[in-house]
């Protein structure tokens, strides 16, 4: 009867753990990721391009993100400035 009442405990306790895993992952690592991989995009990218997307999780167990309804915006105005500064170039081959 001890045996049982000391498992179920420790069950309890774990369950209860990845509870606070589950919570953890989700309230505060997923939008810091989610900001990560925007910011990302637009810096490497030097501001060109910026993504979107509605849906996103993040699955660290498997290792993995999902993302849904993902769209990438072209600013005009860079492309424009990247544009005029590559016209005054001579390319050499």
């Amino acid at each position: 009867m001890k045996l049982l009442k000391a498992l179920g405990i420790t069950l309890s306790g774990l369950v209860f753990i990845l509870f606070l895993i589950y919570l953890i992952v989700n309230i505060f690592i997923t939008p810091i990721v989610k900001k990560k991989i925007i910011d990302s995009v637009h810096q490497s990218s030097g501001g060109l391009y910026l993504v979107e997307f509605d849906k996103f999780s993040l699955m660290l167990l498997e290792g993995n993100a999902y993302f849904g309804n993902v769209h990438i915006f072209q600013d005009t105005m860079i492309l424009r400035k990247i544009r005029l500064e590559n016209q005054g170039e001579i390319i050499l081959m």
